[in-house]
């Protein structure tokens, strides 16, 4: 718990050594039990919601290579957050491969639906996760993101609302990249009925 709190000090101010150091606890194999899995947890999820680019090159490799690992790191944040730097600084194609990742280990299928107080669990907090890196994804605003959502479609398909995400991403990448036109532009427009502004 130390550790964790001394890294969730360090990591937003980009010291590097902090980083090193939670990258080494990271080393593979991870033990299967004990303090040393329990540093290397909670590393992890400093690193997912601290570091500016959630140290992907390190993190990736380890969650797909021991899930339950990475299932445990997930289900163990505090509390999500799109407004954490590694989520906006994140590239799209490694958050397309985190949401299909997020939606294999916890399917939407197997989302509860609970009426009234509840309980917040472990597969709650990782499900929050998912639900918000697709939305970090959608609010990029770029067509690199459209791209991503479109590749995610394809391989989710059972996942047929994703048509919506993918038209709410195109509708933010357009506002996000659209170029108004320049004021002398305008005038040549309102001068001669036959100009088009193109």
């Amino acid at each position: 718990k130390s550790v964790a709190e001394l890294l969730y000090d360090l990591m937003p101010r980009d010291v590097p050594e902090a980083r090193l150091f939670a990258e080494e606890l990271l080393a593979c194999p991870i033990a299967s039990s004990g303090e040393s899995r329990e540093k290397a947890i909670a590393a992890a999820r400093v690193l997912l919601t601290k570091a500016q680019d959630a140290s992907w090159r390190v993190i990736w490799p380890i969650f797909q290579h021991d899930v339950t690992f990475g299932k445990e790191v997930v289900s163990t944040l505090d509390r999500y957050s799109d407004k954490d730097p590694s989520w906006t600084h994140l590239d799209e194609e490694y958050l397309a491969d985190f949401y299909i990742w997020l939606t294999r280990q916890f399917p939407h299928s197997t989302d509860p639906n609970p009426t009234g107080a509840h309980w917040v669990g472990p597969d709650d907090r990782a499900r929050w996760l998912r639900d918000g890196v697709l939305n970090v994804l959608k609010l990029k605003g770029t067509f690199k993101a459209c791209d991503a959502i479109r590749r995610i479609r394809g391989e989710l398909a059972e996942l047929d609302w994703l048509k919506w995400v993918q038209a709410d991403a195109e509708l933010q990448a357009r506002r996000e990249t659209w170029v108004p036109p320049q004021p002398q532009h305008l005038l040549a427009l309102f001068g001669d009925s036959q100009n088009r502004l193109v």
